[in-house]
């Protein structure tokens, strides 16, 4: 019996994309449209550098990481999961925007400071 399900996940993909879609309000759906994007675009930079061998300065390497560890992404679901929908002058307060790239830092660095010494393990 084959499962509705595809093996690749494109069908789990459209299905959340359409739920998505439908269910988030206007500001959220934008901002995650253009997280999703970024996340691409840091993630293929990431794989270019390391295959350059090429290592960024830490104020270089602050952002590229922040964008690519899909923290991003996973706060903006959380607004989608609450079922909110911040208005821009909320999003872009200076007051949330600390908080927010706290967290987002908090969890990175956290991930970091986890898989790193694994990394540098298996790479001996």
């Amino acid at each position: 019996m084959v499962s509705h399900y595809s093996l690749n996940g494109t069908n789990e993909m459209y299905s959340f994309r359409a739920r998505f879609v439908q269910l988030a309000g206007p500001n959220n759906l934008h901002r995650f449209v253009k997280l999703c994007g970024e996340y691409t675009r840091c993630v293929t930079r990431e794989a270019e550098l390391r295959e350059a061998g090429e290592v960024l300065s830490m104020q270089e390497y602050i952002p590229l990481r922040r964008n690519n560890s899909a923290v991003l992404l996973c706060l903006a679901l959380n607004e989608y999961i609450l079922g909110i929908d911040l208005p821009e002058d909320v999003y872009e307060n200076p007051v949330f925007m600390k908080a927010y790239w706290a967290a987002c830092d908090h969890v990175c660095w956290a991930n970091v400071s986890f898989w790193e010494p694994l990394n540098s393990k298996n790479q001996t």
